[in-house]
């Protein structure tokens, strides 16, 4: 069976595609948050919290980066728990989290996450999922090349699994996966994982940018393995998964690559940012559900 090529060209979004959509919908003004550091409960409590917000109509469209205190494992929504050894998580010190989006386990270390949330009626939003996933790689693929990071999208047939030949591990680690339009070095590894959460009146972007280091240590931490297994599979992060670093071949700094694709949404998608913060709404939904959901382990191990 003939594997597909991730970095099989794609059409670019044509100048032209957003014709006949208001003025207000791609080209009105977001709230830029700033870059936030937190642990994994609380970084995917202000998500949400957000996210409800804006579908209620009482916080804008917001774009929010942020990053990990601490290295931090999150699961996606319908993962099993059982795929990670807690034992072993815990004893390097390290936190477990349970994203409200789906997919598989990503190790939190050496990233840039970001979220973009906007109303369900949004003209990003319009079309399928894969359209959608589209239009996004293009402002975060134009931040990259400010930093000199020459990207690619990947295919936008790839159905987010990790494909022939794969070693059995490899599903239950996200970044073994491509999804449509994730974003490639040059050697076709990815870089950036993405996943959305849709309601009826607000969707959520978010996802995590590799600036430095990789997968390679969540692989000790998956339960029920042997030295064989593991051992294939690292082989297989290390041909899979890159760093922006590595594509740079320098240090780079988080708060630069924050910097870089918000130009890259001003640029790509004539949009505006203004700074600003959560208000005090967001904060107490925020901390009410980093309390009884995130951080809370009859939700983190609820399956």
């Amino acid at each position: 069976m003939t594997r597909e090529n991730p970095r099989a060209r794609v059409p670019r979004l044509a100048p032209d595609d957003l014709r006949g959509v208001p003025n207000t919908g791609v080209t009105g003004t977001w709230r830029l948050l700033p870059l936030d550091c937190q642990g994994g409960p609380e970084n995917m409590a202000v998500d949400e919290a957000i996210l409800t917000l804006v579908g209620e109509g009482v916080s804008p469209p917001t774009l929010r980066f942020y990053t990990w205190q601490s290295p931090w494992i999150s699961l996606g929504t319908a993962q099993s728990s059982h795929d990670l050894d807690p034992i072993g998580i815990s004893s390097r010190g390290w936190g477990i989290v349970r994203r409200a989006s789906g997919g598989t386990a990503v190790l939190h270390r050496g990233q840039l996450g970001y979220a973009l949330i906007l109303p369900a009626d949004h003209p990003l939003w319009r079309g399928d999922l894969i359209s959608s996933y589209q239009r996004l790689a293009q402002p975060i693929a134009e931040g990259l090349a400010r930093l000199n990071i020459r990207v690619e999208p990947a295919a936008p047939g790839l159905m987010a699994r990790p494909g022939d030949g794969a070693p059995s591990l490899a599903a239950r680690l996200c970044f073994c996966a491509l999804g449509p339009y994730e974003l490639l070095d040059g050697h076709g590894r990815k870089l950036i994982g993405n996943a959305q959460i849709r309601r009826r009146a607000a969707i959520l972007q978010h996802g995590t940018v590799q600036v430095s280091g990789g997968q390679e240590e969540l692989v000790a931490l998956l339960s029920g393995a042997d030295e064989t297994e593991r051992t294939s599979l690292i082989h297989f992060l290390r041909q899979r998964v890159g760093s922006l670093e590595e594509a740079a071949g320098r240090p780079i700094d988080l708060e630069d690559v924050a910097a870089a694709i918000a130009d890259g949404f001003r640029q790509v998608l004539g949009v505006r940012l203004a700074a600003g913060s959560l208000d005090a709404d967001e904060r107490a939904l925020a901390a009410q559900l980093a309390r009884d959901r995130y951080a809370n382990p009859s939700w983190t191990f609820r399956r």
